[in-house]
């Protein structure tokens, strides 16, 4: 199998074709699609914090750890 790599767009669910592969591939040829995202930023990771602030997690019996638990040796 042949391997090409390119980044585009997706629009509308359709990927396209860079125009120097569409010889190669064809219309009708039979290709194997992989898609990579980028990671999230620092900045997404960020929003998330400031999401569970705002919106603290409700969880059944939670009971935070005492300044003498944590540093209890």
């Amino acid at each position: 199998m042949q391997a090409v790599e390119f980044e585009t767009k997706i629009e509308n669910g359709a990927i396209a074709i860079p125009p120097q592969y569409q010889q190669t591939f064809g219309n009708s040829a039979q290709v194997k699609v992989i898609l990579l995202m980028p990671e999230p930023s620092i900045l997404e990771e960020e929003d998330m914090i400031a999401n569970l602030l705002e919106h603290p997690l409700d969880i059944d019996n939670f009971m935070p750890k005492t300044r003498e638990d944590l540093y209890d040796r």
